[in-house]
């Protein structure tokens, strides 16, 4: 789905809704997970210190790590249905 607000492309999943989107930028592209804080990142690809939204940046073709957005992205529709069942996941994590 497009964001002409957002200037960017949305991707939703049957079960999982809106997890993520494409967002282009003057100096490359953010790839945004809806609930990235939720998620596991290994490789430490994820950026942002908001509430849930965490991003991949790619700034050149040689920052894009296929195998790991890819798990990421799996990762994303992986996480339980609605929005509310993830906000209380964020909640509880909180110390």
């Amino acid at each position: 789905m497009a964001y002409p607000v957002w200037h960017g492309i949305g991707f939703h999943h049957p079960e999982s809704g809106y997890f993520c989107g494409i967002f282009p930028q003057k100096d490359g592209v953010k790839l945004g997970f809806k609930f990235g804080v939720l998620l596991t990142d290994p490789q430490s690809v994820l950026e942002g210190a908001g509430k849930q939204v965490r991003y991949v940046i790619v700034k050149d073709g040689k920052d894009i790590r296929a195998d790991v957005i890819k798990k990421l992205i799996l990762a994303a529709i992986s996480l339980p249905q609605g929005r509310e069942v993830k906000v209380g996941l964020i909640r509880d994590s909180k110390p």
